[in-house]
């Protein structure tokens, strides 16, 4: 049974914080909206959504992911496998692992070459030899799954993005 929003406790012992966010729950249903919106898609456009995830070098906040999957998570619903959970969700994903001597250069036609998908999420941090502004804004706004490029930081924090593009 899905859980309710007094997490399944006793609220005449224990009241949950307002503030406590019901993150699995939340998650569950991000996630079965997101599939209801890949089927229309699938269905008007005779094909699956697809998304592209860029990653360079090993990022040291997902040393544990593999574990954390293991002991918290299913592999369908999580954010830390994105393969299985497009697929389970009716989206087309490809992963593309580079080594962390990827240069700026060699970034950009990465990101050029896959014109084919729907979207296009790069990774964070990326190494510090790269140039990251100029590689998020080479990802156009349209395809930009995080709003990482400066159009889309605008239209998600207006007050304090700047409306003009990085000089690059």
């Amino acid at each position: 049974t899905p859980p309710t929003e007094d997490f399944g406790l006793d609220v005449t012992i224990w009241q949950p914080s307002p503030k406590l966010l019901a993150g699995g729950e939340l998650g569950r249903k991000t996630l079965e909206e997101a599939r209801r919106s890949a089927e229309l898609f699938a269905s008007v456009h005779g094909r699956k959504p697809s998304l592209a995830v860029i990653t360079v070098g090993e990022l040291s906040r997902y040393t544990h992911g593999d574990r954390r999957l293991d002991i918290y998570s299913n592999g369908l619903l999580s954010w830390f496998s994105k393969g299985s959970a497009g697929t389970a969700n009716g989206f087309e994903v490809k992963e593309i692992d580079l080594p962390k001597t990827t240069t700026t250069d060699e970034l950009l036609s990465q990101i050029y070459s896959l014109k084919e998908y729907d979207g296009i999420q790069l990774m964070w941090p990326l190494p510090s030899h790269i140039d990251a502004p100029l590689c998020y804004n080479a990802i156009e706004v349209s395809r930009d799954v995080d709003g990482a490029h400066y159009l889309g930081q605008m239209e998600l924090d207006p007050k304090n993005a700047s409306p003009m593009p990085p000089v690059t």
